[in-house]
């Protein structure tokens, strides 16, 4: 890659009609712009799956310290 060249900070998604749904109510019930709603649900399954996966090593999180499922 030319050294010129620069990494852009957004990127485009596309999602299924209904998800876009699913994400729009979870946005106007928590009174957040959509983009921030997607930036927070992505993060949430980040951390979701980095928990199922400690939780099966010897240094996972204790059951207090996973991650709560967060409220549609």
């Amino acid at each position: 890659m030319p050294e010129t060249m620069t990494r852009s900070v957004t990127a485009r998604i596309r999602m299924p009609v209904e998800f876009l749904a699913i994400v729009d109510q979870y946005a106007a019930a928590h009174q957040l712009p959509r983009s921030v709603a997607v930036r927070k649900l992505i993060g949430h399954g980040l951390v979701s799956e980095e928990a199922k996966h400690a939780s099966t090593s010897p240094e996972g999180f204790s059951k207090d310290q996973q991650p709560q499922p967060l409220a549609a």
